[in-house]
C-alpha cells in the first residue's frame, strides 16, 4: 500500500530531478492525488455544521454571493462583528 508520506518523497524527488515531459506528468498527477487526498482528510475531519452540510458541493461562487450579502447586512446590523470577520479573514 502506498502511503501518503511515499507520495510526499516521490514528489520531492522528481521536484529535483530534470525537468522532462514524463517527469512533469508524473509530478501533475503525484500534485492531484495528493490534492484529493487533502480535501477529503479535511472533510471528513471538519465539524459537520449545519453551514458546512450546506454548503457541501455547492459552487463556491454562488455560495461567496450569498455570504456576500449577508455581510453587508451584517455591516449595518452588527458593525463590530463584520470588522472582526474581515479581519480574521484578511488574517488568513
Amino acid at each position: 500500500m502506498v502511503t501518503r508520506r511515499d507520495l510526499e518523497i516521490a514528489v520531492e524527488e522528481l521536484e529535483h530531478s530534470q525537468p522532462t515531459y514524463q517527469t512533469c506528468s508524473k509530478l501533475a498527477d503525484l500534485y492531484v492525488i495528493l490534492d484529493h487526498l487533502k480535501r477529503e482528510s479535511y472533510s471528513e475531519s471538519a465539524p459537520k455544521t449545519d453551514f458546512l452540510k450546506a454548503v457541501s458541493g455547492k459552487d463556491i461562487n454562488k455560495v461567496l454571493g450569498v455570504i456576500d450579502e449577508m455581510m453587508e447586512a451584517t455591516q449595518v446590523l452588527n458593525p463590530k462583528l463584520y470588522e472582526n470577520v474581515l479581519m480574521r479573514i484578511n488574517e488568513l
